[in-house]
């Protein structure tokens, strides 16, 4: 596998998946970003402070995320069962 590349298709696929989580992502901060401040009345510092300690939080979440994923392994494989039974409530929360 350490010889293996990926085909262009492949990286196209992999980059257009990204594309689309960060497009949902963005949209989400913007329209969360003007709720906040203008109809919840939030200072715009203020709203900075909490988007940074929700990122500190990630940043300690996300490698063990990480190590729990590494630790269990299905039938479907190490990650597959995450992308199918999260995908619904992520498109409900979402929308």
């Amino acid at each position: 596998m350490a010889g293996y590349k990926l085909s262009v298709m492949e990286k196209i696929g992999f980059g257009a998946g990204d594309m689309a989580v960060n497009v949902v992502i963005s949209s989400m901060m913007l329209i969360i970003t003007f709720f906040y401040t203008d109809i919840f009345g939030l200072k715009a510092a203020d709203v900075a402070i909490l988007f940074l300690v929700v990122r500190l939080i990630d940043a300690v979440t996300d490698p063990l995320m990480g190590m729990i994923t590494d630790k269990f392994t299905t039938r479907w494989g190490r990650y597959r069962h995450y992308f199918l039974f999260m995908a619904i409530p992520f498109g409900i929360s979402v929308f």
